[in-house]
């Protein structure tokens, strides 16, 4: 099946019959990216007409992945591997199988490829932290100003707050001069 325009929405429908969407196929793509549209999975722009999820060419779900028992699992996008991985359900030295050019490798072997988006995230992970390290100093920074101005003012009070007693005592010293 051919690409579809990318602004066309879909439904993706789960094994219990839960249909989530419309969703446009940017989006869809990125589930699939993410292992959260898997190979049982189907997908319907009406939901009158629905096809398996890895027949729509825009998910690049055309990838199995050997998992401990020697069985395969997919068709599923490369990039879905790696939550495998980091999930420990597919090793290292695991066999990937690309089931649109017919060529064998391994998970090694895609490494680039496969954590290319785990990647892409830590990278944008990292510039929010960066962001946010950044507008927490510049609150710190202003709260000492703050803080250094208001101690200021607290001794501004305290000075006056002195003058004022010095000035009452003077002013009723010179009544009782007068008196």
């Amino acid at each position: 099946m051919n690409g579809p325009p990318p602004l066309r929405n879909w439904f993706l429908r789960l094994e219990d019959g839960s249909v989530f969407g419309p969703v446009d196929t940017r989006t869809l793509t990125a589930w699939a990216r993410q292992g959260r549209v898997a190979p049982t999975h189907s997908i319907s722009a009406d939901k009158l007409t629905w096809i398996p999820a890895p027949k729509l060419d825009a998910l690049q779900m055309h990838w199995e992945v050997e998992l401990p028992d020697g069985s395969f699992f997919g068709p599923i996008n490369l990039r879905a591997v790696s939550d495998l991985v980091f999930d420990g359900a597919v090793r290292p030295t695991s066999r990937l199988r690309d089931l649109r050019h017919g060529r064998s490798s391994t998970v090694r072997d895609e490494t680039e490829r496969i954590f290319s988006g785990a990647i892409d995230r830590l990278s944008a992970v990292e510039a929010n932290l960066a962001a946010a390290q950044t507008e927490l100093d510049t609150a710190r920074t202003a709260r000492a100003a703050a803080e250094a101005r208001l101690a200021e003012q607290v001794r501004r009070n305290r000075e006056l707050d002195t003058a004022r007693r010095a000035s009452t005592t003077e002013t009723e010293s010179s009544r009782a001069a007068l008196a």
